[in-house]
């Protein structure tokens, strides 16, 4: 990149003085008395130098303003970009390991359920994803006009009759078998 901006400068320097008239001997000579000011003062390729600056016109300075204007614009969004992805990265991560946690407790505490709850939940997921897929399908549907894909008239009602099996099924049958059994202890009507 760097042998880019200088050849360019080069460039950009030996075709304004051919514009002035001046033979290819003497342009020559001012390139070479730039490279050699350029080396000498230890001046890096992304700044321009006065002997480059009196060599130049204006249209060549306003060109080589351009591209390093372009060039640093172009490094701040690359910046921006990659702190963005670091940030969405950190943040999935987090959210990943959150999902991971929250099943993890839902799947040992669904485990210590007994059978009739176990059922119930099981015919409790269908409707609740029928319902945000009713709801999207409807939403989405209205908002592009999509007539030609209406829900079907039948679902909600399969959806509701196993929401209602699963509710029932729940009710009452949340409590895991250890507490349900230390409960049964604890009211003994033998003991009375």
């Amino acid at each position: 990149m760097q042998n880019d901006n200088l050849t360019l400068l080069y460039d950009l320097m030996r075709r304004d003085l051919r514009e002035r008239g001046l033979d290819e001997q003497t342009i020559n000579n001012r390139v070479g008395e730039a490279m050699q000011q350029r080396l000498l003062a230890g001046i890096t390729p992304d700044t321009l130098s006065v002997g480059d600056v009196s060599n130049l016109s204006q249209h060549s300075l306003d060109l080589i303003a351009n591209k390093m204007y372009n060039k640093q614009k172009l490094m701040g969004v690359k910046d921006t970009l990659l702190q963005l992805l670091r940030l969405a990265g950190s943040y999935l991560w987090k959210v990943l390991r959150f999902i991971y946690k929250t099943v993890l407790r839902v799947l040992q505490w669904a485990i210590r359920l007994n059978a009739e709850a176990k059922l119930g939940l099981v015919l409790l997921i269908p409707p609740f994803f029928g319902i945000v897929w009713y709801f999207l399908n409807t939403g989405i549907g209205a908002y592009y006009g999509d007539t030609e894909h209406p829900t079907m008239p039948v679902t909600p009602i399969y959806l509701g009759l196993m929401a209602i099996a699963g509710a029932y099924l729940v009710k009452g049958n949340l409590t895991s078998d250890d507490e349900s059994k230390r409960e049964e202890k604890e009211y003994d009507p033998k003991n009375n």
